[in-house]
């Protein structure tokens, strides 16, 4: 085999490698975990702990706040993961309502994105396995 054929091999063989071996953009899939989620907007905080079933593109689950609990659903496309917590206020300045949650599954497995609740509640959460 020429010297040149040799390299080329080498060449290929070393392209692959970095290839697979290079980060590529998340994957929302194997959600299935305990997640908790830090969220911030200007008229409070939201960090709940919720506990996620993933069976093909669907989520579901549970999730408890210091002030709120209830069941969570929604949906997964590629990195990207939109649910709805549906709240039950546990104290007095629980609420009780519907929280929707969108983000993007990132590189680092952190899903970023926002957060809101119809007429008052809007602001950007980060969402870390824990």
């Amino acid at each position: 085999m020429s010297p040149f054929v040799k390299a080329s091999i080498a060449f290929g063989m070393a392209a692959c490698a970095l290839f697979a071996s290079a980060p590529r953009p998340a994957d929302a899939a194997g959600a299935s975990g305990r997640w908790s989620i830090s969220g911030a907007s200007s008229t409070g905080t939201v960090t709940p702990v919720c506990v996620i079933t993933q069976a093909g593109s669907r989520v579901s689950g549970t999730c408890r706040g210091p002030n709120a609990v209830g069941p969570m659903a929604g949906t997964i496309s590629g990195a990207t993961i939109s649910f709805q917590w549906r709240t039950t206020a546990t104290t007095r300045v629980g609420y009780t309502g519907v929280v929707s949650f969108r983000g993007v599954m990132e590189r680092d497995g952190v899903v970023r994105g926002t957060f809101g609740a119809p007429g008052w509640l809007n602001g950007t959460f980060s969402m870390r396995r824990s």
